[in-house]
C-alpha cells in the first residue's frame, strides 16, 4: 500500500465580517515534516493565526482516517465559530475538500476577545492526537483535561501553555501573552529557569508552582509542559498556589 493512501478530507470556510474583511479558514492533514492537522486563518493571503495538533504517526487505516476527519471537523467548526464571535449559536456549515463556504458575520466584537479565545483553543489543541488500530488510543486528553481543571479554579483568567524549552503552544497564545504581559514576556527564559531542566533527551523541567506577580501571575511546570497562569481574584479565601499545585503536581 502507498504510504499516503489514507488522506483525511480537509475543510475550507470564508468568514466575511461586518467591515467586509474576508478571512479564509482552512483545516488540513499533512505528513511532512511530521504528521499533523492544522487550521490556518489567512487575511488577503497573509497568515494571521495557525492552530496545529501533532499526530503520533501518520494515518494508516480507513478507521483512523474517519476518526481523524471527525476531529478535524470539530476543530474547524470551533475556530470558525470563535472568529464569528458567536460561540453559543449554531455551528456554521462547512464543506469538505476544496469547496468554500462563505459565512457573513455581523459581529463587532472586540478583536482582543477573539484573540484570547483563539489562544484558549490553541491551549486545548496542543495535545498530540493518538491514532492506532482498533481504537487502541483515542485523542490524548490528559493535557487538555489539565487545562480544563485549571480553568475551574475560581478567579482563574487565562492559561498560557508552553513546552519545557519556552516555546508557546500556538501563535495566538504567544501574541496575547506578549501584548498583555510584555515585561514578563522578555524575561521568559529567566522565569522558566526557576525550575531546572532535567537530564535526558526529552526536554523536561522539575515540577512546581511559583507566584511571579502577587495575586496576578503564576508559573507552573509539569515536566514537559509549562504554564503561565493569570488570575483575577473573586474569592478572598482562594489559595491560588495551592489549587494550581494540586492539579499540576498531584501526589
Amino acid at each position: 500500500m502507498a504510504e499516503n493512501q489514507y488522506i483525511p478530507l480537509g475543510q475550507t470556510s470564508l468568514v466575511v465580517s461586518a467591515e467586509d474583511e474576508r478571512l479564509q479558514i482552512q483545516t488540513e492533514y499533512s505528513t511532512h515534516p511530521y504528521a499533523r492537522i492544522a487550521t490556518t486563518v489567512t487575511n488577503s493571503g497573509q497568515v494571521v493565526h495557525k492552530i496545529e495538533r501533532k499526530l503520533k504517526r501518520a494515518v494508516a487505516s480507513e478507521e483512523e482516517q474517519s476518526r481523524l476527519e471527525r476531529v478535524m471537523r470539530q476543530q474547524h467548526s470551533d475556530i470558525v465559530r470563535t472568529i464569528e464571535g458567536s460561540v453559543t449559536e449554531r455551528a456554521p456549515e462547512v464543506h469538505e475538500g476544496p469547496a468554500v463556504k462563505t459565512v457573513h458575520s455581523e459581529t463587532h466584537e472586540d478583536p482582543e476577545a477573539v484573540e484570547q479565545r483563539l489562544a484558549e483553543l490553541e491551549s486545548a489543541s496542543s495535545t498530540a492526537v493518538g491514532i492506532a488500530p482498533e481504537n487502541e488510543h483515542q485523542l490524548d486528553s490528559t493535557k487538555t483535561d489539565l487545562v480544563d481543571r485549571l480553568r475551574e479554579i475560581p478567579g482563574l483568567e487565562h492559561v498560557f501553555h508552553l513546552d519545557a524549552e519556552g516555546n508557546f503552544r500556538g501563535q495566538a497564545s504567544q501574541k496575547l501573552f506578549k501584548k498583555s504581559h510584555s515585561k514578563l514576556f522578555k524575561s521568559i527564559p529567566e522565569l522558566m529557569s526557576i525550575f531546572s531542566m532535567l537530564e535526558g533527551d526529552d526536554p523536561a523541567r522539575e515540577s512546581g508552582v511559583c507566584e511571579i506577580e502577587y495575586d496576578r501571575v503564576y508559573y507552573a511546570s509539569a515536566g514537559r509542559d509549562c504554564y503561565f497562569i493569570t488570575v483575577k481574584r473573586e474569592d478572598p479565601d482562594t489559595d491560588f498556589e495551592k489549587e494550581i499545585k494540586s492539579i499540576i503536581c498531584p501526589r
